[in-house]
């Protein structure tokens, strides 16, 4: 037995949070709403493709966890830096971007409406001011 991948991840909290959250992952990260079985309560599926790698569940009652909880982020591997960074300005989103040499990656973290830090993570893609692949 053995883990294949992360499967998704869930945001639970009130409805103006889910609202927030749908447009921010629709404009930011390009995922797009689809079906969702009726479990009984309000959400939303956001896919990539075939895949609803972001669930949402409304829950008025829910609030924001206590600063000193031990998540951190959820990454995501990308392809097309350059795109992600224009829609991050676009949107006024402000985010960190470093090239990790010994990874071979540019790694870029931001938070989403709900406070939940977001890594996406580019093998082999730099911007300007960043160290290339292949460079010390």
């Amino acid at each position: 037995m053995h883990i294949t991948r992360l499967d998704h991840y869930n945001i639970r909290a009130p409805q103006a949070v889910i609202d927030a959250v749908v447009v921010f992952y629709r404009e930011v990260l390009a995922l797009t709403p689809g079906p969702r079985p009726d479990f009984g309560i309000p959400g939303v599926w956001l896919y990539q493709g075939a895949y609803p790698i972001v669930h949402l569940t409304v829950d008025e009652a829910a609030v924001a966890p206590a600063e000193n909880t031990h998540f951190n982020h959820v990454a995501f591997r990308c392809v097309g830096l350059k795109t992600y960074l224009d829609r991050l300005a676009a949107r006024r989103v402000a985010y960190t971007a470093a090239y990790i040499s010994e990874l071979e990656m540019t790694q870029v973290f931001f938070f989403d409406p709900a406070g939940i830090q977001i890594e996406l993570d580019f093998l082999n893609e730099t911007t300007d001011g960043m160290t290339p692949p292949g460079v010390s």
